[in-house]
């Protein structure tokens, strides 16, 4: 219901005159197959089970195809399960697949022919509108929607929420803990948003839709929604935070000569099993507001106690000069809000597969941040013990930090809970440079009052 309808605009048939795209997976390779480069089996292993299910009409998934009326003997039905014997097993292809451009066992196809972004051209054709559903806590949906509408010509309405997967619960680590809550809007304001949209483009209906902003967007922190005609937002600029020695970040960059932190991979740490990725088997996003565990178990840079508040909303940028003493590997990089008392919420994150790690000009999206193709021709190798420039941009956010609250970046190159170990063997050690020579840091896109 969220990428099929979004595609079936590409068909451009004078029936579809408006869709509503919920939570869709914009560009399938990075959300949610392989984000970062990196394979999802934490996911991938459940989904492909599920879909194995449903290709062989397998009762236990709920809502099994029956015979039609015309079907006395049940033979047509029993032909079509058939057809589908021979149907891509998802987590067996997607696990064997490193590079963007490959192609799918026995196809001819690859994971850019399932992309939207494949489609752009017949999608603004159709000059289909759409209402279109995302969370800033939901895989990548936020960052596809983001795209879309900066690229696509079709009208677009976008709400962007603090929930799960699917729209059903609440998933901001300000509130929630460890049990799910309704989102806001709720399901059934949800649905009103799309009766109202269809009244309009499919029945004429003068009911204010033309008016609605062009984003809604809920608001970390805060805790309530925004408003915008454009993304980013007036507004916005970017402040730089250089990571410094005694794990500190600071607003100046560093002045000494010599200066890095060691890190030793611990491929324990873990967002749990309630995280962004999950969420999309439709279960809530939970446990991301005290991190303080998983934050001893990762290399950490924390700022000084903001004197007011901050507001940061659009897509953070992190560049780090790294060694490494394996030639391929992972890092994960979270940004966190601590508040006075110690405890870290995450916010959002960012990772990149070092092989991937080549950045490509992009005219389209690089707004947003640095692109990587992640095609097999721009593999780039770590060099061991070399240092190596990389450059990943985090998922989207908005969120408002408190006067008081710090700023905290935290580096892993791993999270158990969702990401295939990189590298399967092996235990790496990741260098983080932090001196005059070779600088690391983050761009935070903030908004002024």
């Amino acid at each position: 219901t969220g990428t099929m309808a979004e595609l079936l605009t590409a068909t451009q048939h004078p029936a579809i005159k408006a869709v509503s795209p919920g939570w869709s997976d914009f560009e399938s390779w990075r959300s949610p197959a392989r984000p970062y480069g990196l394979y999802a089996d934490g996911l991938i292993q459940t989904w492909g089970h599920y879909v194995k299910m449903l290709d062989h009409n397998d009762p236990a998934v709920g809502g099994q195809v029956k015979r039609v009326d015309e079907d006395i003997d049940g033979k047509l039905l029993q032909a079509a399960v058939q057809q589908h014997n021979s149907n891509t097993d998802v987590a067996a292809s997607v696990s064997g697949l490193d590079f963007r451009d490959q192609k799918w066992p026995g196809s001819e196809y690859s994971f850019d022919d399932l992309s939207s972004l494949h489609w752009q051209e017949q999608i603004e054709a159709s000059g289909v509108p759409m209402l279109v559903f995302v969370s800033w806590l939901d895989a990548g949906t936020a960052e596809g929607a983001l795209w879309r509408l900066a690229n696509f010509s079709n009208r677009q309405f976008v709400v962007i929420q603090a929930s799960n997967h699917g729209g059903g619960s609440h998933a901001s680590p300000y509130v929630v803990s460890q049990e799910p809550f309704p989102a806001q809007p709720g399901l059934e304001e949800q649905v009103q948003l799309r009766i109202d949209f269809f009244d309009h483009y499919l029945k004429g209906a003068d009911n204010g839709v033309e008016q609605w902003p062009v984003i809604r967007y809920f608001n970390l922190g805060e805790e309530r929604f925004l408003e915008a005609e454009q993304w980013p937002p007036k507004g916005m600029e970017k402040s730089r935070m250089y990571l410094s020695g005694d794990s500190r970040l600071s607003l100046s960059p560093p002045s000494e000569n010599v200066g890095a932190d060691t890190y030793e991979v611990d491929f324990n740490v873990s967002t749990g099993d309630s995280n962004r990725w999950l969420t999309q088997m439709g279960q809530p996003v939970l446990g991301l507001d005290d991190r303080g565990e998983m934050d001893s178990r990762m290399l950490i840079y924390t700022g000084e106690p903001l004197e007011t508040d901050l507001q940061i909303t659009g897509t953070p940028v992190v560049q780090l000069d790294l060694r490494s003493t394996h030639p391929d590997g992972a890092v994960l990089v979270y940004l966190e809000d601590v508040d006075a008392n110690g405890r870290s919420r995450y916010l959002t994150e960012g990772g990149l597969r070092l092989l991937h790690r080549r950045v490509e000009p992009d005219p389209d999206f690089e707004a947003f941040g640095p692109v990587h193709t992640y095609n097999q021709v721009d593999a780039l190798p770590m060099v061991p013990g070399e240092i190596a420039t990389i450059q990943l941009r985090l998922n989207p956010i908005s969120v408002r930090i408190a006067a008081g609250h710090r700023i905290r970046l935290a580096i892993a190159g791993a999270d158990a809970a969702i990401f295939q170990r990189i590298p399967d063997e092996g235990e790496p050690i990741l260098i983080v440079e932090r001196n005059t020579s070779h600088q690391s840091f983050i761009d935070l896109p903030v908004v002024s009052n």
